[in-house]
Parts: structure tokens; C-alpha cells; sequence
């Protein structure tokens, strides 16, 4: 059976039956699959359509959807089935918790809408599936440029992402036990041990060579190499420890790829959505902003406007928070920042070399039709997707971005 016949058989079926669609629904029609296809998604397949439903009053009813599956050779890199529990576990669970703080109605406006999911915990790898709304329906699209962001993009984002914080700090201090079981459930990622061999710490390490040979910074990377060192492994630490004074269920992966946008009538951005919380972390919030500021942002952006970004996610915060006596300090901010924000320096030696790859047509993410193979045929030819990667991440444009971070990591303190 085909993932379409799947779909339209079963899934969407039941998802009508348990009311996913809206109580007025009454049946499925059909689906409509779309030519669309996602650019810059790399985690699932992703399908997009129209499910044609029937209403309790017999009419007709089109809702633009995007549909995940699993993709089976990406196990052989890391266990995308945590993925699908953790987005099921966020919208099922996080979500209704923390709409009891959302002053705002931020939630609803800023988070992509869920209609069905199933996570299987990797029992049963072909049954894992997400359903959301599209957010096209509601006029929001990816940003023109794939890897950059300009001033207002970045403001806009930030000041979202600080609300978003700012309900998870609200619910933490309000209702730490409910918070806290729901958070004990989010699963780790890790990469598989094959990919940490392959990919090593060279990709860290590859972003400090142009500071070794400037004299402003040569002599002070002797703690940001030790922590490029660590390499993915170290990466856990950061998305996983949630001992110090600020904690959050974080987005994990706040990059432009994860994100759309709302323009107005000049072509300026008005408002941003959020999507793709198989990632989430209960961890420093330092790991959204230090992604998103380090992936997305020019070295040039950073140093001319650093402090109005903090000061933009700082105030959207304690906006948020209006005053309850857990509201953090700018100072608390930016101290927390700067110990643990090296975690978007190692995220940008993830991402910068994939888009640039992506964008320039030298990588292609298209699922190879490997399903014929067995588990071992599998992991071979992944491993050695991954080999070829380790070329790729040497791109200098890529080392040239990283260089950027690095250099402003050290300029700003940074505690390694």
C-alpha cells in the first residue's frame, strides 16, 4: 500500500471520526495532493494537499494540509522516531498546558495548527504521522532569502520566540508540577555513533582556522576548541541540562527553515508562525536565540544591532510575564546567553554548509528510492551520504559564517 492510499484509506478517515477536523465535519471525501514540495526540510517526508471533507450541513469543505511521514533511511543518522513523539507530545500535551498563560493569544496566532497525530515510538515506523494546517491558508510564507534574515525579520522572530519563552517561564513557576511531567517526557535526539565518527569535530573545528591566524583572537581559542571537542556529543549537554536559573521547553531548532512569515502591504514582515516541534528541549532558552542569531543573522547585523536584539527578545519576555516575580533581569539574559550560546555556533556548523550546499544545487535532499534494501544495505549507503557531507561542510562560505560567530562568541565574552 502507498503512503496516498494509507492516507486515504485509514489515517484521514480516522482523524475525521475523532473529531480532528472540527465537530461540523461529518465524513471524508478525499485528498488532493499538491505539487507542492518542501525545499528545505530535511527530517520526514512531507506531502501537501487539500483533504476535501463534508460538512453536517452537506456542503463541501477544503482544508490545505501538511502531512509528515517517517523517512526510513534517516534512522540510520538519528531516531526520528523521537521526533514524531516529541511534536505529538507538544501539541497534545505542552500546548493545552500552556494556553492557561497565553494572555494573548499567541499560541493560536503563532503556532502552526495541529489537526492528527500518531507517534508509534518506533514500534511501527509506517504508522507515524503528523498532520497540520498549512499556513499558507493564513497568508504566511517562507522568507525570500533562504539562509539570511534582515533587521525586521529578525525582530519579529525574536520577539515571538521571547513570548513563547515567557509562557513556558509563566507555566514553570505557576504550576511546576504539571510542567514538570510533561517536560519529563520530551525524548533526547542523539545522532547515531556511525554519524559522530564520520562527522568528528572537524566541522567545529573548521570555523576557528581563520581566527588562528588573526592576532586579535589567536591566543584566546584555547576554551572554544576544547568545547568544539566535544562535538555532538556535547551538544547533549546543552539541549538537555535544565539546572540553571533559566529554563524553558525550547523550540531546538529555530531557524529560518522553521518559520513563516506574514508580510503587509509594503512587503515588510507583520507577524511569524512557528512549526516543526519534533526538536523541543527542556533547556537554557539560550538555545532557541543563539540559533537563530548565529544561523540567521550576518556578522555585520550582529555587531550593529546585538543589544536591540536582546533587548527586543528581553522585553517581549517580560511582556509576557507582566511583572510576576520569576521575570528575569536583562542581566540574567544575557548571562545565561552567554553561557550556554556556543550551542548555535555548533548548530551553524550543522546547518550553515547544508543551505549553502542547498542553496548553490551542490546538495540534494530528495529521498533516494532505497526502500528495497535491507537494514545493513541501508546504513551503508547512508554512511555514506554522510561521508560526502564531511566534504561539503568545508564549503567557505560556510567557514566564513562560522568564523563570524566565533570571532563575536569571543567579543562578547562567551563561557566555554
Amino acid at each position: 500500500m502507498s503512503v496516498i492510499e494509507w492516507l486515504t484509506s485509514k489515517i484521514l478517515p480516522e482523524a475525521v471520526k475523532a473529531g480532528s477536523f472540527g465537530i461540523d465535519v461529518r465524513s471524508f471525501i478525499s485528498f488532493e495532493v499538491s505539487d507542492q514540495r518542501a525545499i528545505d526540510q530535511m527530517c520526514s517526508d512531507v506531502i501537501f494537499g487539500d483533504v476535501v471533507l463534508e460538512t453536517t450541513k452537506n456542503k463541501q469543505l477544503k482544508i490545505k494540509v501538511v502531512i509528515k511521514t517517517r523517512r526510513r533511511s534517516l534512522d540510520t543518522l538519528l531516531e526520528t522516531s523521537k521526533m514524531f513523539h516529541n511534536e505529538v507530545l507538544f501539541y497534545t500535551k505542552i500546548l493545552p498546558l500552556f494556553k492557561k498563560y497565553d494572555r494573548d493569544n499567541f499560541l493560536s496566532t503563532n503556532i502552526c495548527e495541529y489537526v492528527y497525530g500518531r507517534a508509534t515510538n518506533d514500534h511501527k515506523l509506517a504508522e507515524d504521522v503528523i498532520i497540520l494546517k498549512h499556513l499558507a491558508q493564513k497568508c504566511f510564507k517562507l522568507s525570500e532569502d533562504r539562509l539570511y534574515l534582515d533587521q525586521r525579520h529578525v525582530e519579529l522572530a525574536l520577539d515571538r520566540i521571547g513570548r513563547y519563552h515567557g509562557i513556558s517561564l509563566l507555566c514553570q513557576a505557576s504550576d511546576p508540577q504539571a510542567f514538570d511531567e510533561v517536560a519529563s517526557e520530551i525524548q533526547y535526539i542523539p545522532f547515531s555513533e556511525d554519524v559522530g565518527k564520520e562527522f568528528g569535530v572537524s566541522a567545529f573545528l573548521r570555523g576557528l582556522e581563520p581566527l588562528k591566524a588573526d592576532e586579535k583572537y589567536r591566543d584566546r581559542l584555547a576554551g572554544l576548541i576544547a568545547n568544539c571537542e566535544g562535538g555532538l556529543q556535547l551538544m547533549a549537554r546543552y539541549t538537555t541540562d535544565h539546572s540553571g536559573p533559566l529554563s524553558v521547553i525550547a523550540h531546538g531548532d529555530l531557524t529560518r527553515n522553521n518559520m513563516m512569515f506574514k508580510y503587509g502591504p509594503d512587503g515588510e514582515p507583520i507577524e511569524v508562525a512557528f512549526f516543526d516541534f519534533g526538536t523541543i528541549n527542556y533547556c537554557s532558552p539560550a538555545i532557541d536565540v543563539s540559533t537563530l542569531l548565529s544561523c540567521n543573522v550576518s556578522a555585520e547585523m550582529r555587531r550593529d544591532h546585538w543589544d536591540h536584539f536582546l533587548q527586543t527578545y528581553h522585553g517581549a519576555v517580560t511582556c509576557l510575564m507582566a511583572g510576576h516575580p520569576r521575570t528575569p533581569s536583562f542581566e540574567t539574559v544575557v548571562l545565561d546567553l552567554r553561557r550556554n550560546g556556543v550551542y548555535g555556533y555548533h548548530q551553524c556548523a550543522l546547518f550553515a554548509p547544508t543551505m549553502f550546499n542547498l542553496i548553490e544545487g551542490t546538495l540534494d535532499l530528495t529521498p533516494p528510492e532505497w526502500e528495497h534494501l535491507d537494514e545493513a544495505q541501508l546504513k551503508k549507503e547512508m554512511l555514506a551520504r554522510t561521508a560526502n557531507f564531511k566534504d561539503l561542510a568545508a564549503h567557505p562560505k560556510a567557514v566564513q559564517l562560522m568564523a563570524g560567530v566565533a570571532r563575536h562568541m569571543l567579543d562578547k565574552e562567551y563561557i566555554f
